[in-house]
């Protein structure tokens, strides 16, 4: 197939250079030579279609009788077939089609979809025909098959934190310890687990250690205290993981002082305690790396910690217990029938999409590249590098495919130049060929006249003889002058060929870079098992963990990201969920609980789901706790599902009683931070007496993405194409509005219409009535929802950059990403978007609030980050603005334009903002423009000296969107 293939591109190219190499033809092109020039062409397309047969490639036979129609279409009317003939169209998609097989490369199919689509065709493209085409270039095994040959059986180098001779001489656990509690690490721990352990606990050690230095001097904020609290929480779970007996036991107390010092102060002995309390932690922490005993002090600040988290318990100033019962969870359901098997229902066809949106949908089949974990063998030598060397080599390798992108921007737009060049090229020859015409007529007029009198001057003869030599030096400069634009061209092609391939080496670099970053999930598997069973140890339950689809690979920030709420999830399941034996026989269960825990890839996200067979969640229960520990108002009606997600609120735990394991509170609300942080989704499902569910879903990478471009209110942004299920265009008339919601009926199925610029903030104009929508269709949370965007442009590959820590945790945004003019657009994250939809009818189709466009305003600071930040806002909020650096500049600008408003600091060089409003009120066309003063001096005497000068208003920075809106509507209107 693979021969064949290549057969098919070897004669594309054939016949667009044949094509290419043809005369260019006179604009006066009569019909009988244009029937002529048609034939032959045409001959070109039948042998294309010949060939497609014999190489069994059908969409091209379907391509070349459409070419062959719009030849002898194009033959009826020389002055189409011209136009079709010089300005390339009829070899431009030969060469594009040859290419994207050539270089096995997806991108060049809008371009593709673009040619075909031009209107200069005479008969439109048929959307079967070229749908089947770039089905046909898209499909992945075209792509995967070719020049690499056996190369897929090449061994990858996979980046490992740390080496087998590594762990066997580092892993070694202390066996040192001075009374029953030991610094050592079970023997039996799995090395991987082990690893995890030693790889994060010493950082959190000293953090938190730190911050409890920091609560002794009682300069810890609130938040500083929560952290420390959870940091220890988390150092205790993790070292009841490995089993150091003596870290857990001595975390535990300290975390109930610390849990305490969040809402209490602490008295001076206290606050010693915790001094002391911190050098012996760090002291054990040093003491467990370097398989050395337990710090000399271990029992005495432990003994005193007991004894002051005791007292603490008993006053009554560690947890506030009421006379509540415990919660009383429903009994278990009767085991429902069986249901029914669901019919079959029979697919609907899909809908044909516009002609504008088919290469981007076509691509869609690529988007998602294979993940899987990837392997190396066990006898492969490997190498620790740090995370930041990679992200430093994915920066660079993304200023790579930025600049290719760049350079073959102009080479494109010197292509577009050589081709208006070659139009010019022909008037002048057509031209010339006129002026022969004319010379040649003048002589034999002279000529003749010269014959009739014989007083006739033979030296107009010679003008004339030297004219038509001019004229044939002209002409022959003009072909030769034809040639070098032809040899041009050549070469502009050849280098736009060489640039794709290129483009396409660069992504696969910023891939291979990507994938240094990928983990498997596998590495986790250990460390799970291991958790479940120590909290079956310790809660005197059985259980089994059963783990699928563990062989996905995630990103490593995601991986590292997503262990602790999986520990977290796992001990409330055995804690929270698997009754205990008796209880689990009793209700007809398995003595033994059940939690499974899958893993699952779709598009570029990876689902999580985790499964007990326990007693579930009861929703009232956790909501009568809500409203016992004050977490919401009784005010509140809450559905089920919303009073089930009150779980994830700080603080809140269905347990009286406090274990090493639950009853703080500490927990679910890490897990939906955790979440949160990584731009992932969280839900939570249950079915009291028989089961609980939580469905995590975050994406692969937080790096990279395959996102489509659309261009909204003028700005282009970037949506990841697996939260797409389709595009689509639908008709105004086509909207409908019922029950205060704006639907649109798609393939009888019923999509909620929102408008993307409504759910960024960027307007909300009403619709073309005379023109189709471009629509994004997804479902999200069972319901569909059809997203308006003004234009789709061309999807790409880009790596998502972090907008931390300057906008953390925007809502809808992911981050983002550099486009190939060196442009920002924003990555958007369309489920976390829709929660921000208005759902009324009255705020789609109104009418955007009139924007004030010939409002001038002149801001004029000498800080550029000011003058940048004042003129973003005024732009955003529709005014026109003009930027000077001080007074004698704002001058010059007032002498060319007139501003309708002044934005002046006050501390400037050369002429401050003072002298500088005296200069404007002295000028007579100035002396009513308003003038508003923006600075940091905020005293009374700094506002007189601004009211003296004229200025009209004062403004202390910093000065925020809404103020300067009020501002400007003030004084403007």
């Amino acid at each position: 197939m693979t021969e064949m293939i290549q057969e098919v591109a070897a004669e594309l190219e054939d016949v667009a250079m044949l094509l290419a190499g043809r005369e260019p033809v006179a604009a006066n092109l009569s019909d009988k030579e244009s029937v002529i020039q048609a034939d032959a062409v045409g001959a070109e397309f039948q042998r294309l279609e010949l060939a497609g047969e014999m190489l069994d490639f059908t969409p091209l036979q379907s391509l070349c009788r459409w070419l062959t129609k719009n030849t002898q279409h194009a033959a009826k009317s020389p002055e189409t077939f011209v136009r079709l003939h010089n300005e390339g169209h009829f070899y431009q998609w030969a060469e594009l089609v040859a290419a994207s097989i050539r270089q096995q490369d997806t991108l060049l199919l809008p371009e593709l979809t673009s040619a075909l689509n031009d209107p200069v065709w005479p008969v439109p493209i048929e959307t079967d025909v070229l749908q089947a085409l770039l089905l046909s270039l898209a499909e992945p095994s075209l792509a995967k098959k070719g020049a690499q040959g056996d190369a897929e059986t090449e061994t990858e180098t996979e980046t490992e934190t740390e080496t087998e001779t590594e762990t066997e001489t580092e892993l070694s656990p202390a066996s040192v310890s001075t009374s029953q509690y030991s610094i050592a690490w079970d023997p039996d721990v799995h090395p991987e687990i082990l690893s995890a352990f030693l790889s994060d606990t010493p950082d959190q050690i000293v953090e938190s250690t730190a911050l409890i230095h920091k609560i002794a001097k009682g300069l810890a904020t609130k938040d500083e205290h929560k952290l420390a609290a959870r940091l220890t929480h988390t150092i205790k779970g993790a070292s009841g993981v490995v089993g150091v007996s003596s870290m857990t036991a001595f975390t535990h107390q300290l975390e109930e002082i610390l849990e305490h010092s969040v809402d209490h102060k602490l008295d001076s002995e206290t606050q010693e305690l915790l001094s002391a309390s911190a050098d012996c932690l760090d002291g054990m922490g040093e003491a467990m790396l370097n398989n050395q005993p337990l710090p000399s002090s271990f029992e005495k600040v432990l003994t005193q910690l007991e004894s002051t988290a005791k007292q603490l318990e008993t006053s009554g100033r560690v947890f506030d217990e009421d006379d509540e019962e415990e919660v009383v969870f429903a009994p278990p359901p009767k085991k429902p029938t069986s249901p029914a098997k669901p019919t079959k229902t029979a697919e609907t066809d899909p809908l044909i999409l516009s002609t504008e949106l088919l290469a981007s949908q076509a691509l869609f089949s690529n988007s998602t590249p294979n993940l899987s974990s990837r392997r190396t063998s066990s006898n492969e030598a490997s190498m620790r590098v740090p995370i930041s060397l990679i992200d430093d080599l994915l920066n660079l390798a993304e200023e790579l495919v930025t600049s290719t992108s760049q350079v073959n921007d102009r080479v494109k737009n010197i292509l577009r130049e050589s081709q208006q060049l070659r139009q010019l090229e022909e008037r002048m020859s057509t031209n010339m060929d006129e002026l022969e015409h004319s010379i040649d007529q003048q002589f034999r007029q002279v000529k003749r006249q010269s014959d009739e009198t014989e007083a006739f001057d033979q030296l107009e003869l010679e003008v004339y003889n030297e004219l038509h030599s001019v004229h044939s030096l002209l002409s022959e400069t003009i072909a030769d002058n034809r040639d070098i634009e032809r040899s041009m061209q050549q070469n502009l092609r050849e280098l736009s060929d060489q640039l794709h391939s290129q483009q396409r080496i660069n992504r696969e670099l910023n891939t291979t870079i990507l994938d240094t970053r990928m983990e498997s999930l596998e590495t986790l598997t250990p460390r799970l098992e291991r958790i479940v069973r120590e909290t079956c140890r310790s809660t005197g339950k059985k259980a089994e963990l059963v783990i699928s689809g563990s062989d996905l690979a995630v990103d490593t920030d995601i991986l590292k990201g997503l262990t602790d709420p999986l520990l977290h999830l796992l001990r409330n399941a055995v804690d929270h969920g698997i009754e205990p034996a008796e209880q689990r026989t009793a209700a007809g269960k398995p003595e033994s609980g059940l939690i499974e825990l899958s893993f699952k890839q779709e598009g570029r996200y990876v689902t999580m789901t985790l499964t007990d067979d326990g007693k579930g969640i009861d929703p009232e229960a956790i909501y009568q706790r809500a409203l016992s520990q004050d977490l919401i108002s009784a005010d509140n009606e809450l559905s089920d599902d919303e009073k089930l997600r009150l779980i994830l609120q700080a603080g809140l735990s269905t347990r009286d009683a406090v274990s090493n394991i639950s009853g703080r509170g500490v927990g679910m609300d890490v897990v939906q931070d955790a979440v949160s942080r990584l731009r992932g989704n969280l839900d939570i499902q249950s079915t009291v007496g028989v089961n609980s569910t939580v469905h995590i879903r975050l994406p692969l990478t937080l790096v990279a993405a395959n996102a489509l471009m659309a261009s909204v209110a003028d700005k282009t942004v970037a949506i990841p194409v697996d939260s797409i299920d389709r595009l689509e265009t639908i008709q105004p008339d086509n909207i409908s509005v019922e029950d205060g919601s704006i639907t649109a009926q798609i393939n009888d199925k019923t999509y909620q219409i929102r408008q993307l610029s409504q759910l960024l903030g960027w307007g909300n104009p009403k619709p073309d009535s005379d023109s189709a929508l471009n629509v994004i269709l997804f479902d999200h949370q069972q319901q569909s929802f059809a997203l308006i965007v003004d234009t789709v442009l061309q999807p790409r590959e880009v790596v998502v950059k972090s907008l931390a820590p300057w906008l953390s945790n925007v809502p809808g945004i992911n981050g983002a990403c550099l486009l190939s003019d060196g442009a920002v657009a924003p990555v958007l994250d369309i489920p976390r978007l829709i929660p921000f939809a208005k759902d009324t009818s009255t705020d789609l189709f109104e009418a955007a609030p009139e924007q004030k466009l010939t409002a001038l305003v002149l801001i004029v600071d000498d800080s550029l980050s000011n003058r940048k930040a004042l003129s973003i806002t005024a732009e955003q909020l529709g005014y026109r603005t003009v930027t000077a650096i001080d007074g004698e500049d704002a001058l010059q600008v007032l002498n060319d334009q007139q501003p309708d408003i002044i934005l002046s600091d006050l501390e400037m060089p050369r002429m401050n903002g003072l002298e500088f409003a005296q200069a404007v009120r002295a000028r007579n066309t100035d002396s009513l423009l308003p003038f508003i003063m923006i600075t940091s001096r905020a005293t009374n005497k700094h506002r007189q000296q601004a009211k003296l000068a004229g200025v009209n208003d004062y403004l202390v920075k910093p000065v925020d969107r809404e103020t300067l809106q009020n501002y400007l509507e003030k004084w403007l209107n």
